[in-house]
């Protein structure tokens, strides 16, 4: 209870919510002021001085940080309907936030007496600031522990000391080069597998954190992320850190000094103060395709409505950039910008599906491109000129069909 010559705070019922990690709690608010013996000219100064108090108050009774984010919800007996101020930081919440919406609301009641209970609902919620300390341990050992265990898109990081945002990061640097040879997964056994003092998992952290600059120590959250990120930008590597407290939403995206075309992307999962690697996206989200640009997972990829996608190989991401490796399919005629570009065109995006290469097809009098299966046309089949009219759905030339 926190008692002011103006006015008296009531803490009401509270409900703390672990699934959501958010707690609710109802303020009553009494006030003392004798508003008839203030100036009409001082009320609206009075009231600022007031609530700037009262938010104060409130700070220190819920305990909220600068980063944490707050709702407000206003009764009074006064009001028809509540007044709703939405969820913000709580280092940006001032008075007015909540006497704006007051006044807009009182211009459609004739009566309201500052002198009646005020009542506030305030939602807090505290975010994940992205520590790195945690430890996997027998004794926390859960129904998530199991779901991370049967998820085999994910590498869980099996850490003695508390390097294991740093380790993730060297596991998911292989991943991010992977490549189907017995090279290739002989040494992520290696890395996977054994994390000891002498393993090839810990000398290659060690080697990180010493080109990075940084220390031995845990992560710190954003600050270490940036730091890694400067250092691996460069190289090619964008981090990409997932909170299971956002419920698998990004919450770091290492776009910074980032040198290259496409960068090959590092994707960290961070839950309970510690970090494992997710070595695939689609899996992850239980989807057949994964935009990185838009961060969503779909089944369908004539479905998604993301534009940052390469036409010409139909990938997810920025289009391919034209070096000189550029090339011409001699299978379905189109070009290709990059070697890159031209190989994934001749790969399933999933075991048993079409190629792309498959899939589409150009005519080389016209120049028309298009999906065969999309279209139901071959190009033995293609008479140039013609179009598909979205109504009817057959082919017309122009100008032969009346437009409905």
């Amino acid at each position: 209870m926190a008692n002011t010559p103006g006015y008296t705070l009531r803490l009401g019922h509270q409900r703390r919510s672990r699934r959501f990690h958010t707690e609710s709690l109802y303020v009553n608010i009494d006030f003392h002021q004798n508003w008839d013996q203030i100036a009409p000219a001082d009320v609206p100064e009075v009231l600022y001085d007031t609530f700037d108090d009262i938010l104060n108050d409130l700070g220190n009774l819920v305990g909220c940080q600068p980063n944490d984010f707050v709702r407000f919800s206003v009764s009074h007996p006064g009001l028809k309907t509540p007044a709703w101020i939405p969820f913000q930081p709580w280092q940006d919440v001032r008075p007015h936030h909540i006497l704006d919406p007051l006044a807009r609301i009182l211009q459609s009641n004739e009566e309201f007496k500052m002198d009646e209970r005020l009542r506030l609902h305030v939602c807090h919620v505290a975010p994940p600031n992205g520590s790195g300390r945690g430890k996997i341990k027998k004794k926390d050992m859960s129904l998530f522990d199991d779901y991370l265990k049967r998820k085999r898109a994910i590498v869980v990081i099996k850490n003695r000391d508390q390097l294991c945002f740093q380790r993730a990061l060297v596991v998911a640097k292989h991943y991010a080069n992977k490549n189907d040879t017995p090279e290739w997964e002989a040494e992520r056994r290696r890395i996977v597998k054994h994390c000891g003092p002498y393993s090839w998992q810990t000398r290659k952290t060690r080697h990180l954190i010493e080109e990075v600059g940084g220390d031995y120590e845990a992560c710190r959250g954003p600050e270490t992320w940036e730091q890694y990120q400067r250092v691996l930008g460069p190289q090619g590597y964008q981090i990409n850190v997932y909170s299971r407290q956002l419920f698998g939403k990004l919450m770091f995206k290492g776009t910074k000094f980032v040198v290259g075309g496409q960068p090959k992307v590092l994707h960290l999962y961070h839950h309970a103060n510690h970090y494992d690697v997710i070595t695939s996206m689609p899996a992850f989200f239980e989807r057949h395709y994964f935009c990185e640009a838009c961060q969503k997972g779909y089944d369908h990829a004539d479905q998604h409505e993301c534009h940052a996608i390469c036409q010409r190989c139909q990938q997810s991401g920025p289009p391919c950039l034209e070096d000189a490796t550029r090339r011409e399919c001699d299978t379905c005629h189109r070009r290709f910008p990059n070697q890159m570009c031209y190989d994934r065109h001749l790969q399933p995006r999933q075991p048993g599906t079409p190629t792309i290469c498959q899939r589409w097809t150009k005519c080389l009098q016209c120049g028309k491109e298009w999906d065969i299966l999309k279209r139901h046309r071959t190009l033995a089949e293609h008479v140039c000129g013609e179009y598909e009219c979205s109504i009817c759905k057959k082919w017309h030339q122009r100008g032969d069909h009346p437009s409905i």
